[in-house]
């Protein structure tokens, strides 16, 4: 089961989902165990991984949290290897 959650992280960061928004999901066994069950039910309706990830990345993505300033300019920074925490 362990690699089983490893593969989805890591799926999930190939499409760009932060580390620091998967490791919070990871962390929190609810929120977990709701992100375990859409990746199954995504891939038993015929959905390859990276069909998994790419939907779930979306929903991520549309979350209110995505759309503040603040934050996408963080999360750029992240991205791009910056220290944004000298700005």
């Amino acid at each position: 089961m362990e690699l089983d959650k490893l593969n989805m992280y890591q799926h999930l960061r190939d499409f760009d989902v932060p580390s620091v928004v998967l490791d919070e999901i990871f962390r929190d066994e609810s929120d977990l165990k709701i992100l375990t069950d859409a990746w199954e039910d995504l891939k038993s309706s015929g959905l390859s991984k990276d069909e998994a990830a790419k939907e779930i990345s979306s929903i991520i993505f549309s979350l209110e949290l995505f759309k503040d300033p603040e934050i996408v300019e963080a999360l750029e920074s992240i991205k791009d290897g910056q220290d944004f925490s000298k700005n």
